[in-house]
């Protein structure tokens, strides 16, 4: 027994490139893949979360813009699972490249980590304009390239994560304490169990089924890898705003500490400056 049939639904026929192991409109006639949907809680949720502890310790306008484009990845995800429509899984996919442009912006355009020019301005000052720019430029040709060159997208999105990546690695060598290191293993840890679940969606989908066939009920949250790719992905890109926020907070000369509310850390800047 393979992959159970898809039943039709109240938004039509598939047009996205891409669906995947979850049958289509078993749960709800009105839900796509009902718990691929769902399980962007958390994604869509946790940013807002951040986004009210930016508003009380009164952070700079662009954390508040990051947290926002996070969290629209989560509602993006939500709508492209909820109907498999084209338009849909680009509301998705865009989300990700604007929420990874700011992250490059915050991660780049502070001066005191920089320096400035002769002219005492940051050399980076023109960044945000170039990331705007091709932000703008690749959302124009998105329905072009995603339907004809799905790739490239993958490509570029791995590109410049790698870039983010290479550069937060800088300086956790140079300013990290103990608990963000932890921090940053445990961002490790949820990206990798992220593209496991995501791999096995992918290339095991008919291997999942057998291994469900009678318990199709109860397990079939459990089974929904795509699903277990939203969670712990969103756990990884909370660990990776926190890193950021950490780091940012070093550089800019204050003193950052790890504070607890509820089960959720939180970065809280300290009123004295580290030279002070």
């Amino acid at each position: 027994m393979g992959k159970l049939p898809d039943l039709p639904g109240y938004w039509g026929p598939v047009t996205a490139s891409i669906d995947w192991c979850e049958p289509n409109y078993v749960v709800s006639f009105f839900i796509a893949e009902f718990w691929n949907t769902i399980s962007n809680f958390l994604l869509a949720f946790l940013p807002i979360i951040c986004l009210i502890h930016y508003r009380r310790e009164k952070y700079q306008f662009r954390f508040k813009v990051m947290c926002v484009l996070v969290s629209t990845i989560g509602f993006g995800s939500a709508l492209f699972h909820g109907t498999l429509k084209f338009y849909c899984q680009l509301a998705d996919e865009l989300p990700m490249l604007w929420a990874t442009l700011i992250q490059l912006y915050v991660l780049f355009d502070d001066d005191k980590d920089f320096g400035p020019t002769k002219a005492g301005v940051s050399k980076y000052r023109n960044l945000w304009r170039g990331l705007l720019l091709f932000g703008v430029a690749w959302t124009a040709l998105s329905p072009w390239t995603h339907l004809h060159h799905p790739l490239w997208f993958e490509f570029l999105f791995i590109i410049l994560q790698g870039v983010w990546g290479l550069r937060v690695l800088l300086y956790l060598i140079k300013y990290a304490d103990t608990m963000t290191w932890i921090l940053n293993v445990f961002y490790l840890v949820f990206v990798a169990l992220a593209v496991v679940f995501w791999l096995t969606d992918v290339h095991f989908c008919n291997w999942i089924w057998e291994m469900k066939i009678a318990q199709y009920y109860v397990f079939y949250l459990v089974g929904s890898f795509h699903g277990w790719w939203h969670f712990f992905i969103a756990l990884h890109m909370y660990c990776g705003i926190l890193i950021l926020n950490y780091i940012h907070c070093k550089r800019m000369g204050w003193r950052p500490r790890y504070k607890r509310v509820g089960i959720l850390p939180f970065v809280v800047r300290t009123k004295h400056a580290l030279n002070s």
